[in-house]
């Protein structure tokens, strides 16, 4: 199957706990899918507790994704607009050595696109507006809905992020030696 024509889903493959460490924030203020709005107009810094000889890759993190400059400036070739891409750097814990040229990444864009007859997985907690919290073992989500969005979230599991193949594709053809540190899954779609 050409990856172009899909969804995939897109995981940090290195996914430490960052700590944001001179900004208010949650992982909350992510998984919303709106546009941050930071009080803090400096560079942001995460720590992570890390190996001594740890490097970070491209794309680090889960409750707050941090991806390279390289990274968010492919992506922006790729067509895709809807991100926001906030300076930051990181800095280890145990070492004190810092990281320059990355990014705090957010997707905006929160899509009740998920086909939840279709999909199989587990429900974490049922919300009172009916758009239950979903953690997905197989998930499809239905095309009519998807509006042909480059990148989102998903109302029923917005810790996800999804990527549309034709922007995986152009990252692919242009990744670095190293790759870009996630790891996709192609999702059903109805």
């Amino acid at each position: 199957m050409d990856i172009s024509s899909a969804y995939h889903i897109i995981q940090a493959t290195t996914a430490p706990d960052l700590k944001p460490v001179n900004v208010e924030l949650t992982d909350m203020d992510l998984i919303r899918g709106a546009p941050l709005r930071l009080k803090n107009n400096d560079t942001l810094l995460f720590e992570i507790d890390a190996p001594e000889d740890w490097e970070p890759p491209h794309f680090i993190g889960h409750r707050f994704p941090v991806v390279s400059n390289l990274l968010a400036d492919t992506l922006s070739c790729t067509g895709a607009n809807n991100f926001e891409a906030f300076p930051a750097r990181i800095r280890n814990a145990k070492t004190n050595v810092l990281w320059g040229g990355y990014s705090l990444f957010n997707v905006v864009g929160l899509i009740d696109a998920a086909d939840l007859e279709s999909s199989v997985g587990e429900t974490l907690f049922e919300n009172e507006s009916g758009r239950d919290r979903m953690d997905f073992d197989e998930l499809n989500l239905r095309k009519d809905r998807t509006l042909g969005m480059d990148m989102f979230r998903l109302v029923s599991s917005p810790d996800v992020i999804l990527m549309h193949g034709r922007i995986l594709r152009t990252l692919i053809e242009k990744a670095p030696a190293s790759g870009w540190g996630f790891s996709t899954t192609e999702v059903g779609m109805r």
